[in-house]
């Protein structure tokens, strides 16, 4: 499959955008929040709101379909299961024209209301048709998306001491 460099790049800077935001909350979730691409070289910010997480994600995914001839990168929070622990993972979809299909790129995280310290857990994952790349056939995708991490200069500053 193909995975666009537009595509990763903004969901660089949509998970830049999340992690910050989650990165002050002592509880709750991020609202869920869109990166999108104008045609021309800037790129948007959208947030969702709803009265549940559930509604926001679901009018996102909704609004993100409509999107047509331009990169955007959709990011949101979630729990994935490790075992029996409850693990905070932020996921990010992205897609641009000629991909078939939206990748995932997905962090997980402690949030600072759990160890009094926000900080990131294990690598940056790539997730294509449902399965984890690889981290070595990732690399390229990885190296995109911190680029695009990297453009958003309050968590370019922050990214060492949340290692």
């Amino acid at each position: 499959m193909k995975v666009g460099e537009q595509a990763l790049r903004a969901a660089g800077l949509a998970l830049a955008h999340a992690l910050w935001s989650v990165s002050d909350l002592e509880d709750g979730a991020l609202c869920p929040l869109a990166i999108v691409g104008d045609g021309e070289t800037h790129l948007r910010l959208f947030r969702f709101e709803a009265p549940t997480q559930e509604q926001a994600i679901a009018r996102a995914k909704r609004e993100m379909a409509q999107v047509q001839g331009t990169p955007w990168a959709f990011a949101r929070d979630g729990i994935i299961r490790e075992g029996e622990e409850p693990v905070d993972i932020l996921s990010v979809d992205c897609w641009e024209p000629g991909m078939g299909a939206p990748v995932t790129v997905m962090q997980r995280y402690v949030p600072r209301g759990t160890s009094g310290r926000f900080r990131l857990r294990g690598p940056i994952e790539v997730v294509i048709d449902g399965r984890v790349v690889r981290e070595a056939a990732a690399a390229r995708a990885i190296e995109l998306v911190r680029e695009g991490m990297l453009s958003h200069n309050s968590v370019a500053e922050l990214l060492p001491e949340w290692q």
